[in-house]
């Protein structure tokens, strides 16, 4: 969908994620992405990642500001223990269950933990 680039924030020196869309998007992608990433501003819930701002770069290209997680993704070659599994489950309806109450559809469902 685009590419990622880990950033320092300038006011705050935290380490944050860059996500850039690629420029193949229609011409109102920007207008479209800024009340989704406005809504998912208010989303806080440990298991969804925080959007910190967006914009579009001088090609009118939208980016999203995201906190950057540290850890290791999963690789899917990994079996889990039931107790793990139920608690990746479970972590996974809880961010889901936030998107919802906050009347917005999930389209990027991703695990890592």
């Amino acid at each position: 969908m685009g590419d990622v680039w880990l950033a320092r924030h300038k006011q705050t020196n935290d380490g944050v994620v860059i996500k850039v869309m690629h420029g193949h998007l229609p011409p109102n992608a920007i207008d479209r992405l800024r009340p989704e990433a406005q809504a998912l501003q208010k989303i806080n819930h440990p298991n969804v990642v925080r959007v910190l701002g967006c914009g579009g770069t001088t090609d009118q290209r939208p980016f999203l500001v995201l906190e950057y997680l540290s850890g290791k993704p999963l690789d899917g070659t990994r079996l889990f223990s039931q107790a793990e599994a139920v608690r990746l489950v479970g972590d996974l309806l809880g961010a889901l269950s936030a998107v919802h109450e906050a009347d917005m559809v999930h389209r990027d469902v991703n695990t890592s933990g």
